[in-house]
């Protein structure tokens, strides 16, 4: 497995640990409970993180490689 598919594990853990971080972080980030705050940073993150792991991969579209038929 390349490396870079392990990226996709960091929305799981992060999404374990907003819980957790409740407790430590402030109440409120920019007028919106933390919790809020941290699903909705880490729903753009996963996003990206998909979207980079696609454009990496070795069959996508676009490539000159493979993925037309």
């Amino acid at each position: 497995m390349k490396p870079i598919y392990w990226l996709v594990a960091l929305p799981v853990i992060a999404f374990f640990s907003g819980g957790w971080l409740t407790g430590v972080a402030p109440t409120f980030v920019l007028g919106i409970p933390f919790l809020l705050f941290w699903n909705v940073v880490w729903m753009v993150l996963t996003g990206l993180i998909l979207m980079l792991i696609d454009r990496k991969h070795p069959l996508s579209p676009g490539d000159a490689q493979g993925g037309e038929q």
